[in-house]
């Protein structure tokens, strides 16, 4: 029996496709659902935001994520690119790289610790939407973080 080739035209019925594809990664036969890479949080003029985004211990995380946020529903986006790589490590946390690719949030701020990666959002109805680029080893975290005293973690700086 042979199986014929089907020429796909339709471009809502390509677009369908492409949106509910997996993502490939180390985990889980190498592949994730989109819900798995892609994130929202919201803050609002009463609360913020400590969100843990992957572990910086050797062997934990190394990949790509993009952060976009958001400063209302109408507001301009800012983006940033985390590269972290948690093979080569100095004084036990990984190497790890952020750059600031647009925009202009400067109340956004990236720390660590001995174990994690976070990002801070202050109040002021900032919106987060984070997606995994790539990953090459380990599992990315995403969990809104309560509790922990921002003066305990250590600030990084933005590589460009």
């Amino acid at each position: 029996m042979a199986i014929e080739k089907v020429k796909v035209t339709d471009s809502s019925v390509i677009e369908l496709i492409r949106e509910n594809m997996p993502v490939a990664t180390t985990d889980k036969n190498g592949l994730y659902g989109k819900s798995y890479v892609a994130k929202v949080f919201a803050t609002s003029s009463t609360n913020t935001k400590l969100i843990k985004l992957f572990t910086c211990q050797k062997s934990g995380f190394s990949g790509k994520l993009s952060l976009l946020f958001r400063r209302s529903e109408s507001g301009a986006i800012s983006e940033f690119s985390i590269y972290a790589n948690s093979y080569h490590t100095i004084d036990k946390i990984s190497d790890i790289e952020i750059y600031r690719r647009a925009g202009s949030h400067s109340n956004i701020t990236f720390y660590h610790d001995e174990e994690y990666v976070y990002v801070y959002m202050p109040s002021n109805y900032y919106y987060l939407y984070c997606k995994l680029d790539f990953l090459f080893i380990g599992k990315l975290i995403i969990e809104e973080q309560a509790g922990i005293d921002i003066s305990t973690l250590t600030k990084i700086s933005f590589t460009g």
